[in-house]
């Protein structure tokens, strides 16, 4: 991690209405290990410095699409408000459609989520408008994930360019990757 910045990002947070938990250290998850595993070699070492910032997708109560879109708008002040000149790679992840219990279980929906794909790099306050309940019916219960998208998504700030855009459905979860940078 990046001591400096990281404390730079909680006191940012903070002055932007943020009410977060600090961990000195952080077991991390495929959430945040594949998507660093697919973006930097790691042979030994990483080359980036890394500063998770994990959103509470699990356990009720759960934060808003807004609520989600509002904290990567700060997670941007705060990168902007930075004295160091860094290059800041805000990654955003969760999974796309999928249901992993109940009658529905293996449930996806890939016109929805190539949908939110389409919106997240076009018209991404659209989204902010979502709600658990219309996740939920039209992608699976544990869809909810992608309003941590709208977090990234905030963070890059106005009109982007895509990078890279890729959908795969292979048997229980839709799977995105989506890289954008903001406009020239």
């Amino acid at each position: 991690g990046d001591a400096a910045f990281s404390w730079h990002l909680c006191e940012q947070l903070i002055y932007n209405e943020f009410d977060i938990t600090v961990c000195q250290e952080l077991g991390v998850e495929h959430g945040f290990l594949v998507p660093l595993h697919l973006c930097f070699p790691h042979d030994p070492d990483w080359p980036v410095a890394t500063v998770p910032v994990a959103v509470n997708v699990i356990q009720h109560p759960i934060p808003t699409a807004a609520r989600c879109w509002k904290l990567g708008q700060a997670i941007r002040n705060a990168v902007e408000s930075c004295e160091r000149d860094l290059k800041v790679v805000v990654l955003g992840t969760g999974g796309l459609s999928h249901q992993l219990n109940g009658t529905r279980f293996g449930h996806i929906n890939p016109a929805w989520d190539n949908e939110f794909l389409d919106r997240i790099e076009s018209e991404p306050e659209t989204l902010c408008a979502l709600t658990h309940q219309t996740i939920m019916e039209k992608a699976g219960a544990e869809a909810v994930e992608v309003i941590m998208w709208l977090t990234m998504r905030a963070a890059l700030g106005g009109p982007v360019r895509r990078v890279h855009r890729n959908y795969y459905a292979p048997m229980a979860t839709g799977m995105g990757l989506i890289a954008l940078e903001p406009a020239a």
